[in-house]
């Protein structure tokens, strides 16, 4: 087992890595223009935010990702019905999978009634091995 070090008088000859740990690690090569300290960071990330912003009200961004069809498993009943109506009702159109085709029919058909949105239905068990392919 390694001996714990022990501290070398001032103007003694040591090893490198000891003296970095004495003297607080000084770095022979500083960075000069981009130091990250904390008002780099928040300038950093009041410019990141910035552009974000301008490019989603000048470029209308937000309507890119609400025109995307949400895939939902399980969507015949409970949850998964549930979760195809709060996508349709926010603009997506659907992609619905379910095990009883009868039931992501009738999803089917109330979302096309009330929301006025595409869905697509495939029925199919998802538990079983291969099934996803």
């Amino acid at each position: 087992m390694a001996q714990a070090r022990v501290a070398v008088k001032e103007g003694a000859e040591q090893q490198p890595s000891h003296a970095a740990i004495d003297n607080g690690n000084p770095a022979n090569l500083k960075p000069k223009y981009l130091v990250l300290d904390d008002i780099n960071i928040d300038l950093i990330t009041v410019g990141v935010t910035t552009c974000t912003l301008i490019s989603i009200f000048a470029f209308h961004f937000p309507t890119v990702i609400y025109s995307c069809p949400a895939l939902i498993t399980g969507a015949s009943s409970g949850i998964g019905a549930e979760l195809s109506y709060i996508f349709a009702e926010r603009g997506h159109d659907l992609i619905l999978v379910g095990r009883n085709e009868d039931q992501l029919d009738a999803v089917k058909s109330n979302v096309e009634k009330k929301y006025r949105k595409t869905a697509y239905t495939i029925a199919s068990d998802l538990s079983l091995p291969g099934a996803a392919m």
